[in-house]
């Protein structure tokens, strides 16, 4: 599978923020994680049918998804959704900047951007 974005740009974009062993591995989940928010639509049309708004847009979203889930690894691939600590309580779910969509946990302006692109409405 080639990712959305490639690794040479992500690493111009994010530079060294991410271990340069694991970009391919993060951008490879962040684009199969866009494919199911999108119905799969970008892999049936071809990426390079899209528009160039769309193009750009979707390759945003993966470097992005690609950073949020190196920074946020811990929680995301945690087996618990809970757990409480001397009285403090942490719940892994939906909140006011994260969201679960199809299964993907994703920021909500990250998927609000990705819908711009018009690929993620059921109705298409």
């Amino acid at each position: 599978m080639i990712p959305y974005l490639d690794k040479t740009k992500f690493i111009e974009r994010y530079g060294t923020q991410v271990p340069e062993d694991k970009i391919d591995e993060l951008l490879n989940r962040a684009s199969r994680d866009i494919d199911t928010l999108s119905y799969n639509r970008i892999r049936g049309i071809g990426f390079g049918h899209l528009t160039d708004f769309q193009k750009e847009i979707i390759e945003e979203v993966a470097g992005e998804l690609a950073l949020f889930k190196h920074d946020n690894a811990e929680f995301l691939e945690s087996p618990l959704s809970e757990y409480s600590l001397n009285g403090a309580s942490v719940k892994l779910s939906s909140s006011e900047k994260v969201m679960v969509e199809k299964g993907v946990t994703i920021s909500r302006s990250l998927y609000a951007l990705l819908c711009q692109t018009g690929l993620c409405c059921k109705a298409i």
